[in-house]
């Protein structure tokens, strides 16, 4: 069994290898890492319809919130003065009362009387309508928190795209921050809880073992400035729109603030694995596809180890091998690549008849 289990690794892994450049791959900014992980560029035409579609629907919700704040104004004004006229026709109505009350102690005539009975009756007709409200307006506001999250999105890809820093080399041979150990403890994504089996857990990070028989120095992935320090967690900023957190840091060698370049010490490993997470856009990524090639390998090294966890396999289909164009030599052929691209995208999707495997396959 252990032998088939082996096999279905190495059908998993036999695409990941082929036409692939042994050289490291170097994106000099952001915006070259989003090309490595198949995503659009900040200044791709497809995202600069995104971000013009997100401010106009800023700029008509705000237009929106404005005028319902005007028609609120008007609308408060019109109830002053609906209640200023109620208030007057009440009074004139007592008035006319007081009025009716001396006509009829004093003897006066039924015609005047019968007037006075007549403007009495007119102002309550006044004052019945001056109940009426159908004359307010409404205007609906919708509500603008996942608006105000997409504005924030597009505000920070538009800063990104002014972001010159360079931060270093990415893709097959990068380091990963455990110093040159590159053991998944555990994966970014869905799967079921490792003590239970049964409860889904959801990870925004990946854990990476450290050396069982000596100390980890925990380095800086890229180059950046140290955003935040807090119990073991150290945040690094990479320009206005990329974040690697690193969990689990002890006698940590940086501070706050201070620049730090790719693979500077930033402490030692405080524990078994370091908690290992990056944030792009705003949002959480899996660190492995910033590894190419070798971080799917390391993917599916875990998955092999972790079959009763698996829900779904994570799509790594859309990760390149390098930014600029890709040369259309290659070193080496793999068996059943039939299906590679010369476009420098790694096919990580499995055969057609792959199944996850269960429980029942390790015994």
């Amino acid at each position: 069994m252990k032998s088939g289990l082996k096999g279905i690794l190495v059908m998993a892994l036999i695409f990941t290898v082929s036409t692939f450049n042994r050289n490291y791959i170097k994106a000099e900014t952001v915006d070259d890492l989003r090309d490595i992980l198949g995503y659009h560029r900040a200044n791709s035409k497809e995202t600069l319809e995104e971000i013009e579609k997100i401010q106009d629907l800023k700029k008509r919700a705000e237009l929106d919130s404005n005028m319902a704040e005007y028609i609120k104004e008007l609308n408060n004004e019109k109830e002053l003065k609906r209640q200023e006229a109620k208030i007057k026709l009440e009074n004139e109505k007592e008035q006319k009362e007081q009025e009716l009350l001396l006509k009829i102690s004093s003897d006066a005539s039924v015609n005047e009387v019968l007037q006075v009975v007549r403007d009495i009756e007119v102002i309550n007709e006044e004052i019945k309508s001056s109940y009426k409200v159908n004359s307010i307006i409404e205007i609906e506001v919708k509500n603008t928190e996942d608006l105000d999250e997409l504005y924030n999105y597009s505000q920070m890809i538009l800063e990104s795209i002014e972001n010159d820093l360079e931060i270093g080399d990415i893709g097959r041979g990068l380091k990963p921050p455990t110093s040159g150990v590159f053991i998944v403890a555990d994966a970014f994504g869905e799967y079921k809880d490792k003590n239970t089996g049964e409860n889904v857990v959801s990870n925004t990070a990946i854990e990476l073992k450290g050396l069982a028989y000596e100390n980890t120095t925990i380095i800086s992935q890229w180059n950046g400035t140290i955003e935040s320090i807090n119990k073991g967690k150290i945040v690094i900023s990479h320009g206005p729109a990329l974040k690697t957190i690193y969990n689990k840091v002890r006698d940590i060698k940086v501070k706050e603030g201070t620049k730090v370049k790719q693979y500077d010490k930033l402490g030692m490993l405080d524990g078994e694995s370091l908690q290992f997470s990056i944030e792009l856009d705003g949002k959480y990524i899996d660190p492995l596809m910033v590894y190419g090639v070798e971080g799917i390998e390391k993917y599916f090294d875990w998955v092999n180890a972790n079959p009763s966890r698996i829900i779904t396999l994570n799509d790594m289909s859309n990760i390149k091998n390098k930014a600029d164009e890709p040369s259309d030599e290659t070193e080496e052929k793999v068996i059943e690549a039939k299906d590679e691209e010369q476009d420098g995208t790694i096919k990580a999707t499995l055969p057609d008849d792959y199944e996850t495997p269960n429980p029942g396959i390790l015994q």
